[in-house]
Order: structure tokens, then C-alpha cells, then sequence
């Protein structure tokens, strides 16, 4: 059993919960006159954890943590321009690193902050 194999049904069964948002683009109501941001949502499972003391540091603040999502059960690669919902409150992506298994990519893995 590969590390792909492995990862996807650890995630489903012990993750928890979260919302990435992809914005999308804008819209403009000409009635209003307002621009309206337009997004989707994706409802994912992920293990969430806060960075350790000897990880801190450089680009890593206290606060900030450290998001794994299974590859194949996310139907877009996250960016920094996504946002992840984790216990009812909205973080900003810092950084996204892919990590892979030859040619495939086995999971993401995201520090958030917020």
C-alpha cells in the first residue's frame, strides 16, 4: 500500500472538517453599482495542527497552522489566494506545499494564519 493509498482514508477518518474557498472573480451590479466578489466552496476533511515551538520562525508565525489535505479528495490545488474555514473562522493561505509520491501528488499541505 502506497503512501497515496494511505493518506486519503487516514484524512476522511480522523480529519476534521473545513471550507476552502476559491475566489473566482467579480461581478458588477449595474442597479447598485457595487462589485461583488464570487467564490466556491469546497467541504473537505483535513488534519489541522498548530506549528511547534521548533518550527516557528522565518515565514512561520505563533498562530499560524499547518493544514493537510489528501490530494485526490480535493477537486482544485489550493493557492495563496484561497481562503479555509476551520472551526466556523475564515484564514488566509500563506503558502501551499504539494507533496508527491513519484508523478502524483499525494497531499497538500497548507500554513494558514488567522
Amino acid at each position: 500500500m502506497s503512501l497515496i493509498d494511505m493518506v486519503s482514508p487516514m484524512v476522511k477518518r480522523y480529519g476534521q472538517s473545513i471550507v476552502l474557498r476559491r475566489f473566482s472573480g467579480n461581478t458588477y451590479n449595474a442597479t447598485s453599482g457595487e462589485n461583488t466578489q464570487t467564490s466556491t466552496d469546497y467541504n473537505l476533511k483535513a488534519s489541522v495542527r498548530e506549528y511547534n515551538p521548533k518550527e516557528l520562525g522565518g515565514l512561520v508565525q505563533q498562530g499560524d497552522r499547518k493544514v493537510i489535505i489528501a490530494a485526490e479528495d480535493c477537486d482544485v490545488v489550493p493557492t495563496k489566494q484561497d481562503q479555509i474555514k476551520i472551526n466556523g473562522k475564515w484564514t488566509t493561505i500563506q503558502a501551499v506545499n504539494a507533496r508527491a509520491v513519484g508523478d502524483v501528488t499525494a497531499v497538500y499541505i497548507i500554513q494558514v494564519r488567522g
